[in-house]
């Protein structure tokens, strides 16, 4: 049974919120509105992700002795470098006709590659409970299709072309 004290606390909010209710209904509808509003006229950005796994060593290192040394951070770091330089992304820009749109006309191709340098992300996950490692290689952009073909390019210049250097990942000995 409720006590007298709880239905005083539930009567004094209930006429609290009814004395003021405008300082609260006017609140909530602006930025009702303000949402509705943003939500249909921002442009919308789509993010497309590929995590890339890397296993530790299966081999015993009796049998094959692993030659890196540093570690998966600043390995995927060089990648990373490597993947955003230059050459790798004008490939991109022409091979996907990212600024191919009349606003990109005037644009120079250094403009371009910053551009698209920014819109792409690697991060690296550390997995502790099962001992490999991961990363996730990530573009935004605002159609869905084209991020999802650049994305997948990515990695697969990261696994492709840098095929090396992921297979002396693998060789990596904690």
């Amino acid at each position: 049974m409720p006590n007298s004290l709880e239905i005083y606390k539930l009567n004094y909010y209930l006429e609290l919120f009814l004395k003021r209710r405008w300082l609260i209904i006017i609140p909530f509808f602006l930025s009702m509105i303000t949402g509705i509003y943003l939500t249909y006229t921002l442009p919308k950005i789509y993010e497309a992700q590929t995590l890339i796994l890397v296993e530790p060593q299966r081999v015993p290192a009796n049998y094959v002795r692993s030659i890196v040394t540093s570690d998966i951070n600043s390995r995927i770091s060089t990648i990373s470098q490597q993947i955003k330089s230059r050459t790798n992304l004008e490939k991109i820009i022409n091979e996907f006709n990212l600024y191919s749109d009349q606003q990109y006309k005037d644009m120079y191709m250094e403009e371009k590659i910053e551009g698209t340098r920014k819109r792409i992300s690697v991060q690296v996950i550390r997995a502790a409970r099962h001992g490999a490692d991961a990363f996730t290689v990530a573009f935004k952009g605002e159609n869905p299709r084209i991020v999802m073909k650049v994305a997948n390019a990515l990695a697969t210049y990261f696994i492709d072309d840098l095929f090396f250097i992921l297979v002396v990942f693998i060789g990596h000995d904690r």
